[in-house]
């Protein structure tokens, strides 16, 4: 009963958050609830499917993907005049109520939902692994070059911006 509940809060907390971080003007401010966004969805993975899935998505993407996020925006050094006019109220009205929707939405959908129990559909670390260096080996590799070509372009892109 308590685990439906608190299932239930972390998914208002995550549609609230994604609410606010697309409605912010200041990016920062998008990136931080962004983050609560990332923890409340990796809270909502460790009750449903496994406590190591919910650690995975706040190690990865309450961490690492929103550093990357912030460092992009630190190294873009936006202005208040480059972030444009400020978003119309009526816009912000629509998309509260918008939020309102979902949210009723899932506590209607998910009322008298019991969460499966953990044995279920419990995923270990060694199940992860093996499908990351067995099954999605290339997959892996490639997103491993990618992500070192990112880091190195953003290196220079922000060398040639301190140069000018």
């Amino acid at each position: 009963m308590i685990v439906e509940w608190v299932i239930r809060a972390l998914g208002i907390i995550a549609v609230l958050s994604a609410l606010v971080a697309i409605t912010r003007r200041n990016p920062i401010y998008s990136a931080v609830f962004l983050g609560l966004n990332f923890l409340c969805l990796g809270g909502i993975f460790t009750f449903y499917v496994s406590p190591f899935v919910g650690a995975v998505q706040i190690i990865v993407y309450a961490g690492a993907i929103l550093v990357l996020f912030v460092l992009a925006i630190m190294i873009l050094n936006l202005r208040d005049e480059d972030l444009g006019p400020s978003r119309r109220t009526v816009v912000k009205f629509f998309a509260v109520i918008a939020a309102i929707g979902v949210v009723w939405l899932i506590i209607t959908i998910t009322a008298g939902f019991v969460p499966p129990g953990r044995e279920a559909g419990t995923i270990s670390a060694a199940q992860v692994g093996r499908a990351l260096l067995e099954a999605h080996v290339v997959a892996f590799e490639v997103i491993s070059v990618l992500l070192i070509t990112a880091v190195v372009g953003a290196v220079v892109l922000a060398k040639k911006r301190m140069e000018v």
